[in-house]
């Protein structure tokens, strides 16, 4: 066949994976707000690199980011609210549905949520152990990924149904992927100059973090700082609930007290014991 006869394309199947994401995307809150800052995380950087050399381990740095955003919300307990109709919905456990690199049994790679349920119940270790759990499983034995797979095979119609239903039903969304959601890839890695990203958000509270700038000092240390957008609700919060929950983020984020020689003896007792 004469090659202009061909055409100037190439085609494949529309991955199923990429409806379950659309799906996801589908549930962002209309009144949503941002708001864009960096926050410092030297201390716990430092702490990371000194576990690294006096216990052989690696830290992730979304451990840390999850676990403190587990616990603000903990002290800030209307961003864990949703509404229901005519009633606000307060979770008393906050599971935060965690953006992860994930790779499917066929080799398909796409960036999936793993939920850490109860986050606030765990200790800053067993945070750390459940996330790494959660990206090396495989994610289509995961019962969220299920639901997630099951709803992207139904007719398109159906899809839109449910998901004008779940997006009015917090319990259900609760169940399909979390109260809160913590978007951190890359946030390990280091940039030169800051990246904010504004992306949909299905949570009354949902925290954006881009990857690490680190900015030498005179002593010949550095500064370490996260870029983060908070997506709000505002038909849940107000501006001021924000900023409160903000200070008190930010105390987390550059606290490394959390990250005691105890906590770092269950990571190196887990390693031990890993097959």
């Amino acid at each position: 066949m004469d090659h202009r006869d061909a055409a100037p394309y190439t085609t494949r199947p529309w991955p199923l994976v990429r409806t379950a994401i659309v799906n996801g995307l589908r549930l962002h809150r209309p009144l949503t707000l941002y708001g864009l800052t960096e926050l410092d995380v030297t201390r716990p950087v430092e702490r990371f690199a000194e576990l690294r050399r006096t216990h052989r381990i690696a830290v992730s740095l979304t451990a840390h980011l999850a676990w403190c955003q587990a616990h603000m919300l903990t002290r800030h307990p209307g961003l864990n609210t949703f509404r229901r109709g005519k009633q606000l919905l307060t979770f008393h456990d906050i599971d935060v549905a965690v953006a992860m690199d994930r790779r499917l049994p066929d080799g398909t790679r796409y960036a999936g949520a793993g939920t850490v349920r109860a986050a606030q119940r765990l200790s800053p270790a067993e945070l750390a152990l459940e996330l790494r759990r959660l990206t090396r499983a495989d994610p289509t034995a995961s019962p969220e990924v299920r639901r997630r797979r099951r709803f992207a095979a139904l007719p398109s119609w159906l899809q839109r149904v449910l998901l004008w239903r779940i997006a009015r039903d917090p319990e259900a969304l609760r169940q399909i992927y979390g109260t809160t959601g913590l978007s951190a890839v890359g946030s390990g890695a280091t940039a030169t100059a800051s990246l904010h990203v504004i992306a949909p958000n299905p949570f009354t509270l949902a925290i954006l973090a881009s990857p690490m700038v680190r900015t030498p000092q005179a002593d010949g240390g550095f500064a370490c700082r996260v870029p983060v957008t908070m997506a709000m609700d505002h038909a849940i919060m107000d501006g001021a609930d924000a900023a409160a929950a903000l200070v008190t983020l930010a105390d987390l984020y550059a606290s490394a007290d959390m990250w005691t020689d105890a906590e770092a003896e269950k990571l190196v007792a887990h390693a031990r014991h890993a097959p």
